[in-house]
């Protein structure tokens, strides 16, 4: 059986790394809302869906889905 001692620092490191890959994603999602946001903005002020696409991003079909 293999027994791994788990020290202060692999503890540390481990929840450093957690702590890293919880902000990429709360990033990720604030960023994604963002997108959202304006792409929505841009629609209601008449703005080419095209454009908008270049822009964000977002396939035709996801920025359809916000009219």
């Amino acid at each position: 059986m293999l027994v791994h001692e788990y020290s202060t620092e692999d503890f540390l490191e481990a929840r450093y790394e957690e702590g890293i890959e919880e902000g990429n994603k709360e990033g990720f999602e604030k960023r994604n809302n963002e997108l959202i946001e304006n792409a929505r903005k841009a629609l209601a002020d008449g703005i080419p869906i095209e454009h908008i696409q270049k822009i964000t991003g977002f396939d035709l079909e996801t920025i359809n889905g916000m009219q």
